[in-house]
């Protein structure tokens, strides 16, 4: 027994000067596991566990021990071994036997470690996903001590839930780990145990506190997917079995949704106005659109949407009104284009599209070509090999705009100077030199269209969050 015993000691002592390395070592991810299958296999006797539950080593206790394996340990991969073969441990038990079931002695350990006020840093979801694997088995038998035991704890973790600041952005990686797991241990909790007497009030305090905030009251908690989820798995189990609430969730979900979808829509219109003001300010485009017959299109069922836009131009030429609503282009072109209003839409997409499906509605008539008449100039395009001077290959390139980067630039002039001075490509394999090499590309004006169209790149990728993030900067240009 006394060998048995050190043995174990020497596992948990090797075990734990792993984990705590800081580091991720090849071959530690192995040592690991091993140790935690040994302990398993080991730990299969109410000696063996009465003894592992008062063990120490290094003035580190089984409870500090398990603690840190799942909840503080900096390395994902550890924690989720040492999760895994702790909840295989607890469910393999015998928990008829003398001694306290580890089910319920390390979810004791896991309750007093709760991070109640606390600001981990990184994730500790694995400490939060055996939490509540161990709740599940433990709310399997429910005697009045474990109830009233489980009612105070969860009371605290909604006190917890209400008080915390939630997730910092909408980035994965600014997720406040301890609510989205309170979250779900919340969830855990009403699915086993039928304690729903004030649902209506914990509805109201999941949506208005983590969901969607109408009145702007306070700061919305739950911005990122993980966070969401968790808060509307809490919702789903609230209303679950309580008829009465259904109503309820559903009024608020439809005050959510219908303020969501006017938002975007308001957005949606006021990129679209933008776009058709360009086109309306644009002589030969104007006279080009209000030119057109009527009757384009034999077929009376295909949608169009240039009688819209002409109908536009016509009340924008002629009426005394101040104003036009594009309601009605908007319906036919969201129905051509399969615009998702929800979804914001590139306005160089939105351009490209538009008039691709004006050109095609104005096939065989005297305007079909007014678009590329219009908008269309040529781009001469150079690339020069760095290792060999005369190694150059060129082209034509028809554009309807030009794409210029405005990132870390102050104006359009240092937009345009940065777009013709070129850029350099590492790795391209030069036809001449055939092998990889580099080259600068550069382009210079052929034909400039009688209308020059300049797209804004108003968007960068950030390497550090791997994140698309619009550019708020001061950027200055000409006006007429």
């Amino acid at each position: 027994m006394v060998v048995e015993n050190n043995f174990i000691i020497s596992i948990m002592s090797i075990l734990f000067k792993t984990v705590s390395s800081n580091e991720q070592v090849k071959g530690n991810q192995q040592i690991v596991e091993y140790c935690m299958i040994f302990l398993v296999k080991i730990v299969n006797t109410p000696d063996t566990l009465a003894y592992i539950y008062s063990s120490k080593f290094d003035n580190i206790d089984f409870s500090q021990f398990v603690i840190y394996l799942v909840r503080d340990c900096p390395i994902k991969e550890y924690r989720d071994c040492c999760k895994k073969y702790l909840a295989i441990l607890c469910r393999s038990y015998n928990t008829r036997a003398s001694i306290l079931p580890p089910a319920n002695y390390i979810l004791q350990i896991l309750i007093t470690g709760y991070p109640f006020n606390s600001n981990i840093v990184g994730s500790n979801m694995e400490y939060f996903n055996l939490l509540t694997e161990l709740m599940e088995l433990t709310l399997q038998n429910q005697t009045p001590e474990i109830l009233e035991f489980f009612k105070k704890f969860i009371q605290l973790v909604w006190v917890e839930v209400l008080n915390r600041k939630g997730d910092s952005s909408e980035l994965f990686k600014d997720t406040d780990q301890i609510l989205a797991g309170s979250l779900d241990v919340l969830t855990t909790y009403y699915q086993s145990v039928n304690d729903k007497d004030d649902v209506q009030n914990m509805i109201s305090k999941v949506f208005h506190y983590c969901v969607y905030d109408r009145n702007n009251s306070h700061t919305l908690k739950c911005l990122t997917p993980t966070t969401r989820k968790s808060a509307f798995s809490l919702l789903k189990v609230l209303i679950k079995d309580n008829p009465n609430t259904h109503i309820d969730i559903i009024t608020l979900l439809q005050c959510y949704l219908s303020e969501v979808l006017d938002i975007q829509k308001d957005k949606t219109l006021a990129r679209i106005e933008r776009r058709d003001e360009f086109f309306f300010l644009t002589p030969d485009l104007r006279y080009s659109v209000l030119n057109t017959p009527d009757q384009m299109v034999t077929d009376s069922n295909v949608l169009r949407v240039l009688p819209e836009i002409k109908k536009m131009f016509s009340h924008l030429q002629e009426s005394e009104r101040q104003y036009y609503d594009p309601t009605e282009f908007l319906v036919n072109w969201s129905q051509l284009a399969k615009i998702d209003i929800i979804q914001q839409q590139d306005a160089e997409e939105f351009y490209n599209l538009l008039t691709e499906q004006i050109e095609h509605e104005l096939l065989a008539t005297q305007q079909q070509n007014f678009i590329e008449r219009v908008f269309k100039g040529q781009l001469h395009r150079q690339i020069s090999c760095s290792t060999v001077a005369n190694h150059k290959s060129s082209g034509l390139e028809d554009i309807t705009s030009l794409s210029v980067d405005i990132d870390k630039k102050k104006n359009l002039y240092d937009a345009l100077v940065g777009f013709f001075e070129g850029e350099t490509i590492r790795d391209y394999k030069c036809p001449e030199c055939d092998k990889l090499v580099e080259v600068t590309k550069s382009f210079s004006i052929k034909t400039l269209p009688q209308t020059l169209l300049i797209v804004l790149k108003r968007f960068r990728f950030n390497a550090s969050t791997l994140q698309r993030e619009k550019i708020c900067d001061r950027f200055e240009y000409p006006t007429f």
